[in-house]
């Protein structure tokens, strides 16, 4: 199991409106980051931190070229910056909704994402409990009705 961080505004409302707006971001190193760290970056809306891969990327080209490092050189810093992405992606993604009115409101553990949310969502609104089937039928007797109520087409139902 994972450990998820449950990001949400305050909880004020109840139900399933507040249900809607938590997020769930899972804790730790994150593959896609390292392997497509522009991608990742973009796709989250992290533009100060793509911004900044970027001339770091290009910074680091320039210097390669300076000081006349060879292919494996200039992989191992790209792979650097790629894992450095790749480490601090998510806290970086963690900073973000917290600046857009979302901070961390609890962690949890579980399976994915979505698990992780209805946990936080279970223990955060209790369910509402319900009387019991039998205080049901005593508070809301069923209709009574003086025809056959048939679903479906049955001509045969409708007859005298």
């Amino acid at each position: 199991m994972a450990t998820y961080e449950i990001h949400g505004p305050a909880m004020t409302g109840e139900g399933e409106t507040a249900r809607l707006a938590l997020r769930a971001t899972k804790s730790g190193f994150s593959w896609a980051a390292f392997l497509f760290a522009p991608l990742w970056l973009a796709a989250r809306r992290l533009w100060l931190p793509l911004a900044l891969y970027v001339a770091a990327s290009a910074a680091l080209v320039a210097l390669a070229n300076l000081a006349g490092l060879t292919a494996g050189g200039a992989f191992a810093l790209a792979l650097t910056a790629s894992l450095f992405v790749g480490f601090e992606g998510r806290n970086w993604r963690r900073a973000a909704l917290a600046r857009r009115g979302a901070p961390v409101i609890d962690i949890v553990e579980a399976a994915d994402a979505e698990e992780a949310v209805e946990r936080y969502a279970r223990r955060a609104f209790p369910a509402i409990e319900t009387p019991p089937p039998s205080a049901a039928r005593e508070t809301w007797p069923a209709p009574r009705r003086s025809e056959p109520q048939v679903l479906g087409l049955f001509p045969e139902a409708r007859k005298p």
